[in-house]
């Protein structure tokens, strides 16, 4: 019988954690919530939330590296072959990279272990050592 792995042995487990925590504390309520609140990022009024500090965070990295984020059409495929492309396309990737790889390794994970949260206890291992 299999015995199950603790998280804090689970290393994968916990970037795929720290990956949600990440979208729901900051990319939710600050990056998508700002598009959401303010329709033209050149005209408005800074909104109760998210944190004016946080949304001039938000504007200052659109204006340097994706300036489709103010266009409120976020598309990597725009953003590398349309009118609006971004002028650093590398970095765009880079911070999208998260989004793209982690559902291909949460994936890839799950499909090459039928019970990736279990593993052989020692007792069966030593017996499989020893009949080898």
């Amino acid at each position: 019988m299999d015995e199950s792995i603790p998280l804090s042995q689970r290393r994968f487990d916990w970037l795929v954690i720290a990956f949600f925590i990440i979208n729901l504390g900051f990319i939710t309520y600050i990056v998508d919530l700002e598009q959401l609140v303010i329709s033209d990022p050149n005209h408005f009024v800074y909104p109760i939330w998210p944190p004016a500090p946080l949304i001039d965070l938000v504007h200052a990295y659109a204006h340097q590296f994706d300036p489709l984020v103010l266009a409120r059409t976020i598309i990597l495929a725009e953003e590398t072959f349309g009118p609006t492309k971004s002028p650093h396309l590398w970095v765009v990737y880079l911070d999208n990279a998260p989004w793209l790889l982690m559902p291909i390794a949460i994936i890839t994970r799950m499909c090459l272990n039928e019970h990736p949260f279990t593993r052989v206890k020692l007792a069966e291992k030593a017996a499989i050592v020893a009949e080898v």
